[in-house]
């Protein structure tokens, strides 16, 4: 198929093979497979439409708005026209331009138009038949028509005699006057918070106005943590400001020293807030099936400098925590998990925020479960409890008693009163990304070289993330996907690369050594996250696929 670019984005001239002899010729008009790769349009062709006209009559220019925007293909099977489209695109550098080419049953030539365009031919022959596949029905309400002659667009129509037009095309508006498509869907990140009604803010902002308490400990703060333990089904919860300060808040309250075996495939915070308490990371390899830590290779990194796992429920995937478990036991370890992911997951009908000696949490704006900024740790005791309240309090143990150091890493009473808000809402926000991931799963279990990170069994997940691995299979890498998602305005995200043990704090350590942690390492090369939120509509669920498909065929 021999390719004519037009000088308007996307719209593009098309020619088949003819294969001709004395018989006749042999043509494949069209086939999807080819098509695609040439124009790297992922759409359907629902409708197809047979016009016949003689001499001189003009048609158009037509279109259709969105919803029922029409991208069409457009051939003459008898005769020639000359066929014209013009660029109606808000956004378009082209806006206002048009093309022009003579289509001709001979030649074979057809014109493929994008929705974004009108379209209209003129009648070249004694008679035409002129065929177009669209890729949406007919739709009244949205159609729409522009002039022909509108002199600020200027179409240079290779005219004899007067047109015939008819009464509804004699009748068209000016482009100034002509309704045309919207700019292009914006940005499209990888997360957006889900903010609870504002209405019912208020009265909670009301109290705190009305009480003049704004932090320390306030009503709101108190009553979040009672909520929360609700919630997660734990008995201690302490507030903080946010999943960085929990970590480090759990870290200070397991009083612990010398080297923390940990993962190297998390966010920086993980080892950044090990590296604040002091301590030394050794890194351990991670599982494929989960990027979670290995337990079968923690036992191996255990020096007598050992003192914890720090472990991660990587994507809300619950860590194996009962292997870990026994190993911390069997060697006297602290186990603290970082559970910033993990907001309401549950495994086998417990929550997962109730494993280890310690879990912090985040209720980062990004998180599945928001304060705006925020965070909490659960702890396994009532003394662990009392040592993270200690520490982010400044250490304070009374009016004028301070026996330890500490920071300030109290949650406002605003932040508590949006966690209570928040909380009414969770499950609901929950069953939203639910229905986002189901149709990434559908759509993407079909196509080579992409695979979807399974949910592990008798997980009750909260659907945080959705990441896939973009694997050797596919025909282009993980960062040519990236980058092509980042052109059509989709932010994907590439959690988590870099490794952490590749950092330059971390890298030389003995454990950062690539050999030693082969599957991160390649799950860092293929792994991306694509947009997931509560509102993520199925169109741009869509816009995102869409990009996949392509360049799963091989098309731009």
């Amino acid at each position: 198929m021999l390719i004519e670019q037009t000088g308007l984005a996307q719209l593009l001239v098309l020619t088949p093979r003819f294969h001709r002899d004395e018989r006749g010729f042999f043509t494949e008009s069209f086939n999807s497979r080819a098509f695609a790769e040439a124009t790297g349009a992922d759409v359907q062709f629902v409708q197809d439409n047979h016009s016949r006209s003689s001499r001189g009559v003009l048609r158009g220019l037509h279109y259709q708005l969105p919803p029922h925007a029409q991208g069409k293909l457009v051939r003459v099977v008898s005769g020639e026209i000359f066929d014209v489209a013009v660029d109606l695109r808000a956004d378009s550098p082209t806006f206002g331009r048009w093309f022009g080419t003579v289509l001709s049953a001979e030649k074979g030539n057809q014109l493929w138009i994008p929705a974004g365009f009108a379209h209209g031919f003129l009648t070249l022959s004694e008679t035409a038949d002129v065929l177009y596949k669209a890729t949406d029905y007919y739709a009244p309400d949205c159609e729409r028509t522009l002039a022909w002659n509108d002199p600020a667009i200027a179409i240079d129509w290779p005219l004899g005699v007067e047109p015939l037009l008819s009464a509804k095309d004699s009748a068209a508006p000016f482009l100034a006057q002509a309704d045309t498509f919207p700019a292009s869907p914006g940005a499209l990140y990888l997360t957006r918070p889900y903010l609870p009604p504002l209405h019912e803010l208020m009265p909670l902002l009301g109290e705190i106005w009305d009480s003049r308490i704004l932090t320390n400990q306030g009503p709101f703060h108190q009553r979040f943590e009672r909520e929360l333990c609700e919630q997660l089904e734990v008995e201690n919860v302490s507030l903080v400001a946010n999943g960085m300060l929990a970590l480090s808040a759990a870290i200070e309250a397991a009083g612990v020293g010398g080297e923390v075996i940990t993962t190297p495939y998390s966010f920086v915070a993980t080892t950044h807030a090990v590296r604040l308490g002091r301590l030394e990371p050794v890194f351990v390899d991670i599982r494929r099936s989960d990027l979670n830590i290995d337990p079968d290779l923690i036992e191996a990194a255990i020096t007598p400098r050992t003192s914890a796992i720090v472990a991660v429920h990587c994507y809300g995937n619950p860590c194996d925590v009962e292997a870990i478990d026994a190993i911390a036991t069997r060697h006297g370890l602290k186990v603290i998990y970082d559970a910033a992911h993990a907001f309401g997951v549950r495994r086998h009908g417990r929550c997962v925020c109730a494993q280890g000696d310690f879990a912090a949490l985040s209720f980062h704006a990004t998180k599945s479960f928001n304060t705006f900024e925020g965070g909490a740790v659960v702890a396994a005791s009532e003394a662990g409890k009392r040592a993270v309240d200690s520490f982010r309090n400044f250490g304070i143990a009374g009016e004028v008693s301070i026996p330890l150091v500490g920071t300030n890493a109290k949650m406002s009473e605003f932040n508590a009163a949006l966690g209570v808000l928040q909380l009414r809402h969770f499950e609901e926000v929950r069953g939203a990304r639910r229905r986002v991931d189901s149709l990434y799963r559908d759509a993407l279990a079909g196509i080579g070289g992409i695979e979807c990170l399974a949910i592990p069994e008798g997980v009750e997940p909260n659907f945080s993330y959705f990441p896939i691995f973009v694997t050797p299979d596919f025909p282009i890498s993980r960062d040519g996907l990236y980058e092509r998602l980042k052109a059509e305005g989709v932010y994907a995200r590439r959690y988590f690369y870099p490794l952490l043990s590749s950092l330059p704090m971390y890298g030389g350590l003995p454990s950062a050594a690539p050999a030693n942690l082969p599957v991160a390492t390649a799950a860092a090369e293929q792994i991306l996250c694509l947009p997931i939120f509560p509102d993520l509509s199925d169109s741009d669920v869509d816009r995102v696929l869409s990009v996949i498909r392509r360049s799963a065929r091989g098309a731009g």
